[in-house]
């Protein structure tokens, strides 16, 4: 008798499993959607560049090695920017990047200003962008 609930047991629990597998392939395409390929990083970068233009910064952009994802984490790339400008002009540029729906992780920030903390800054940036 034991033998036969085991059995009930492992199937509702199959049936359960086989259940929430087709339930989660509907999210597959969402999270799929959430990191771009490598090819959209170019996409990426064009909208930094317009986003520079916009706030009237100056923007060096470089994008350095890849890194390969493994089985529980993305794959990245570094990336490098040097921004001149206006310091609120390069606070709204930060805030765009943030509000851009891609992850990027900065692992450093580094504000110089030309004149003693008054007038133009430049803001270097280094950190990583997440991909597929």
């Amino acid at each position: 008798r034991s033998e036969i609930e085991v059995r009930n047991r492992a199937m509702q629990s199959l049936a359960l499993l086989q259940t929430e597998a087709g339930r989660a392939k509907g999210y597959r395409g969402d999270l799929d959607r959430l990191l771009p390929t490598e090819e959209d990083l170019f996409v990426f970068r064009n909208k930094v560049k317009a986003l520079a233009a916009a706030e009237k910064v100056t923007l060096t952009f470089t994008f350095g090695t890849k890194n390969e994802g493994k089985i529980n984490e993305p794959s990245s790339v570094i990336l490098r920017m040097t921004v001149n400008g206006d310091p609120a002009a390069l606070v709204r540029f930060l805030e765009g990047i943030e509000r851009s729906g891609y992850f990027v992780a900065f692992s450093s920030i580094e504000v110089a200003y030309q004149a003693h903390g008054k007038g133009a800054a430049t803001a270097e940036l280094a950190g990583l962008i997440f991909s597929k």
